[in-house]
């Protein structure tokens, strides 16, 4: 039932101080947590089973020096039995178990194949990442079966690629795909279009 604090120091590459926008990626938090960097509430954090991402000033941290990360998880236990008493005041009525208040592994509370380990901690990679204004949140392209033969004649991809825009004009920005081969340079795919700065609920606009 105790509350369970991580440190860790890292430097941020002197190539960010070029970048628009820097921000922290949690791919994994269990599962009420507080980030703090170099003393700076970043965020806060309530479900274990989400990406967070965290856009921070870059006044907040040192380019080319050292930074420290804290991040405070809060007992998931404390939290369960405090929305518990809350809800049973408030409906009347007793949940077969409390496990329902915090976005985590339900087996985390006891299974018929394994005891009750409610955790808490880090359990995927943390990223800082910086990027001018676009970045490729999502990319996916392969090809249909290719042989010897259908190699020297055409080769047919599919896929998508998806583009977040965090800054913009209305008219939106002009690009251009291309999907070539590396090695022989060979151009399967050459197209020009727009992208508009459209707001992702929960993300953010600006820095």
């Amino acid at each position: 039932m105790d509350d369970w604090v991580y440190y860790h120091s890292f430097i941020v590459p002197d190539n960010f101080t070029s970048r628009g926008y820097i921000e922290f990626v949690f791919e994994g938090l269990d599962t009420h947590a507080d980030i703090k960097i170099n003393g700076y509430l970043l965020g806060s954090t309530n479900n274990a089973h989400r990406t967070w991402i965290l856009p921070i000033d870059k006044t907040k941290i040192l380019i080319g020096q050292q930074n420290d990360i804290e991040i405070t998880f809060k007992s998931a236990v404390k939290h369960d039995l405090a929305l518990e008493e809350a809800f049973n005041k408030t409906y009347n009525m007793t949940l077969p178990a409390n496990y329902s208040f915090s976005r985590k592994a339900a087996y985390h509370y006891g299974w018929d194949w394994g005891p009750r380990l409610v955790t808490a901690g880090i359990w995927k990679p943390i990223k800082l990442r910086a990027f001018n204004f676009v970045q490729f949140s999502d990319v996916y392209i392969r090809n249909e079966k290719v042989t010897a033969d259908s190699v020297k004649k055409s080769v047919r991809i599919y896929g998508k690629v998806n583009l977040r825009v965090l800054k913009g004009p209305e008219n939106g920005y002009q690009y251009r795909l291309i999907i070539a081969d590396n090695n022989t340079g060979q151009v399967y795919y050459n197209q020009n279009f727009t992208a508009n700065y459209t707001p992702i609920p929960g993300d953010h606009e600006k820095i």
